[in-house]
Order: C-alpha cells, then sequence, then structure tokens
C-alpha cells in the first residue's frame, strides 16, 4: 500500500512537473515595435527563407559561369558486331570488270575505344548574354528579398499598432459597460419603485447588454490580431502576447519624410527588371550569330576478330580544331522568341513606371495621413475632456429627471464615439511614422 502511494505520488509529481515546463516559454512580452522586429528578425523562418535564397542565387551565378570553362569529357565504348557492314566498291579498282561492283566487308567484330575530350567556347555571343542575364538574375533575388523584408516590416508595424488600438478600444468598451451597468442597477431600482416607464427602461437595459457584447467584441478582435502578430513573427499562435506599450502613451514629435524613392527595394527592384528584359532581349538576338569552339581529342583503338582485346595492339590517335555552327533557319522560332522578348522588355517599362507612381503616391499619402492626423491631435484632449463632462452632468441631470432617457444615451454615445476617433487617430498616426522610418531605414541600407 506505501508503495502504492509513492508510486502515485511520483506519478503527479512528474504530471506536474511536465506540465510547469510545458507552460514556460509560452508568454511572449515586447516593450517597444524596435523590440518585436528585433525578435521576429532572429525567428521568423520567412527570413530564413530568404536567406537561403539569397545564397542560391550565387551558386546559379557560379553555375552560368562554369559554362566558360573547358569541359573534359572521358568515354569508352566497346562494341561486338553480330554483322560487319558491307561497302559497295567498283571491281575495276580491284582489277575486274569495269562497270561492276564488288562487296567487300570492313572492320572487326570486337572493337574497344578509349578516349578523352575537350572542348572550349571561344565566340559565343548566346552564351555571354547568358551570363549577363543569369548575373542580373541573381542581382533580383536580394531586391525581392529586400522589398518582401520591407512589407514584412510594415504589416508587423501595422498589427503591433492595431493590437495596441483594440487593447484600448475594449478598455474603453469595460469602461463603457460599467457605466451602463451602473445606469441600468439604478434605472432597474427606479422602474420597481414605478418611477420609470417601461420603454425607457428596457432601452436601458439593452444599452447594458450590448455595452457588455461590445467587450466580448473587442477581446474577439484583440485575440485574432494577437494570433496574426505571432504567425507572422514565428511563434506559436496559442501563446500569449503582451505590448507593454500604451497607445495613449506614444511620443508624438514630429517626423520629416525624407526617404528618397529611388533608392526603396521596389523602385530598385523595378529597374533590375527591366535591364533583365532588356538583356534577355540581347540574348535571344545573339542566337542569330554563329558559334565558334575549340575541339581536342586523344582516344586508342583496338581491333580484333578475337574476344580478348588485351593481347591485340591499340591505335593511338589525336586531334584538334574549330566547329564553327550557325543556326540559319529555325522555322521562323528564333523571330518569334525575339519578338516575345521584345515584349517582355516593354511590359517590364511599364511595370516600372507603375511602380515609381504607386511609391510617390503611398509617400504622399503618408505625408497627408501623418499632417492631418497631427492637427486632429492638438485639441483632441479638450475635446475629449469636455465629453467626459458632458456625460458625467448627463448622469446627474437624468437622476434628477431633468433629461430623458435618449439624452443621456445620446450624451454616452457622443463620449464612445469621440473616443473611439481619438484612439483610431493615435494609432493611424503611430502606424504612419512607423512606416516612414522603416522606409528610411531600408533607403539607408540600400545605399
Amino acid at each position: 500500500m506505501t508503495f502504492s502511494r509513492l508510486r502515485f505520488s511520483i506519478l503527479v509529481l512528474s504530471v506536474w512537473l511536465l506540465t510547469s515546463s510545458s507552460g514556460l516559454g509560452q508568454e511572449l512580452q515586447f516593450q517597444s515595435l524596435d523590440e518585436l522586429i528585433n525578435h521576429a528578425l532572429s525567428q521568423s523562418p520567412e527570413e530564413q527563407i530568404r536567406s537561403l535564397k539569397i545564397e542560391q542565387g550565387r551558386l546559379a551565378e557560379k553555375t552560368a559561369q562554369s559554362s566558360l570553362f573547358p569541359k573534359i569529357r572521358a568515354y569508352g565504348t566497346w562494341d561486338d558486331y553480330l554483322q560487319l557492314p558491307v561497302q559497295l566498291i567498283p571491281s575495276e579498282a580491284l582489277g575486274g570488270t569495269p562497270g561492276t561492283f564488288t562487296e567487300l566487308q570492313f572492320g572487326t567484330q570486337y572493337q574497344l575505344n578509349l578516349g578523352i575530350e575537350a572542348t572550349l567556347p571561344l565566340i559565343n555571343s548566346e552564351l555571354w548574354n547568358q551570363i549577363k542575364a543569369q548575373k542580373l538574375e541573381a542581382e533580383l533575388i536580394p531586391l525581392h528579398s529586400a522589398s518582401q523584408q520591407l512589407a514584412w516590416r510594415e504589416q508587423i508595424s501595422r498589427l503591433y499598432y492595431l493590437i495596441l488600438l483594440h487593447q484600448e478600444s475594449l478598455n474603453l468598451a469595460q469602461l463603457n459597460a460599467e457605466a451602463a451597468d451602473s445606469i441600468f442597477s439604478s434605472a432597474k431600482a427606479r422602474f420597481e419603485l414605478g418611477e420609470l416607464e417601461p420603454l425607457p427602461y428596457q432601452r436601458i437595459q439593452a444599452n447594458a447588454f450590448s455595452s457588455k457584447n461590445q467587450v466580448a467584441l473587442q477581446e474577439s478582435q484583440l485575440n485574432k490580431a494577437c494570433q496574426n502578430l505571432l504567425r507572422l513573427i514565428g511563434e506559436s499562435p496559442n501563446q500569449d502576447l503582451i505590448l507593454l506599450e500604451k497607445l495613449q502613451n506614444q511620443k508624438l514629435q514630429a517626423i520629416q519624410i525624407d526617404y528618397e524613392l529611388d533608392m526603396l527595394p521596389d523602385w530598385r527592384l523595378a529597374q533590375q527588371q527591366t535591364q533583365l528584359s532588356a538583356q534577355r532581349l540581347k540574348e535571344v538576338r545573339s542566337a542569330y550569330l554563329p558559334t565558334l569552339s575549340g575541339l581536342g581529342r586523344f582516344y586508342q583503338q583496338t581491333l580484333s576478330n578475337d574476344f580478348n582485346l588485351q593481347e591485340k595492339n591499340a591505335f593511338e590517335v589525336g586531334l584538334i580544331g574549330l566547329s564553327l555552327q550557325w543556326n540559319v533557319f529555325s522555322g521562323g522560332k528564333q523571330r518569334l522568341a525575339s519578338h516575345q522578348a521584345k515584349i517582355d522588355w516593354e511590359i517590364a517599362q511599364k511595370q516600372e513606371e507603375i511602380t515609381q507612381e504607386k511609391l510617390l503616391e503611398e509617400k504622399l499619402g503618408l505625408q497627408t495621413e501623418v499632417v492631418q492626423n497631427q492637427r486632429l491631435l492638438a485639441n483632441f484632449e479638450k475635446v475629449i475632456a469636455l465629453y467626459e463632462d458632458n456625460f458625467h452632468l448627463a448622469g446627474v441631470q437624468w437622476v434628477e429627471g431633468l433629461i430623458t432617457v435618449d439624452e443621456l444615451l445620446q450624451v454616452q454615445q457622443e463620449l464612445l464615439d469621440q473616443q473611439k476617433h481619438y484612439l483610431g487617430t493615435i494609432a493611424e498616426l503611430c502606424t504612419a511614422k512607423a512606416l516612414i522610418s522603416i522606409r528610411s531605414q531600408s533607403s539607408i541600407t540600400s545605399r
């Protein structure tokens, strides 16, 4: 009995230790947006994939350059001719009757060839253009990665301030629910005394229930935003995410939009795409030109009608030469490929123009958003204080019977709307400034 109890105690202790250790590390806390992004850079698998793709691009460029080096090939063949080929030669050459032919068989039944061959491209415009295009394509990969990382950072920033907004909105919803519940308690007491009609009482009761539902809705939105952010930074969605910053405590200093558009990854990526398309066009057009290669070959040939070739003499052959190739006609395929490459180049040019206009529009939009939101926040605190005082006075006057339920609920809704507008303005301003800061850093890094 004692052993069974001891075993049960050990089992309980083990389960407690396992559950305690599994709970460790399930809570993530961040003091600021920069701390969150730094954590994501070291944790996110997307960032690791981008690094691997850059390395993959370097290897592809080296692979393309290897085609310029000599190619050496060793080979060997062993042949057993079951039937030797027959050749017809004029009989006159062998002293026979003129105008007739004599059948002759050439060769031996068994043949062994061992050799080595080397080739080197000497003049090949298409090959050189392929290598240049591959180099430009390899340079596209870091730009692609920088563009993706910029969008990734901006998405993290938007979610970060969205979560801060949801946290503040949740606090407001809870305060509003408490205020609505307090009004409902007072209304219930008056209704039970017969001092309040059923319709005003039910409206106040519905407002209290609606306020509680709003709390649940804000909690759901907050949890969803946290899960999205955890996934984005490479963490498990079942962890608890705690952002210690407060939206209303943000320092809202003035900021200058000074980043250079032509240094942004998207701009440079569009330019590189245009250059690559132009290089591909050169590559296709250079396929019309002839190619010249150097060739060297050395081999040994052993011939015999006996299966055992080791005792036979080997004949050595060596040669060097040049190989000229020129595709004169290919059924119009080359002309169509050239036309397709020209269209791709024109599309890349138009896409570059669209990208530049888009980035300029985004910059002007951020500038307008910062200026307008800073102007809105200038007097917001005074406005919020007035609406809070109005709600307090409305509550007192309603208890005294000086105003109706409609007026009380209207004043409460006005306060709630202004608080949401205030928090939304702060969140938009903080997000815009974060995006400007991220793009400025990206512009400096790209130089």
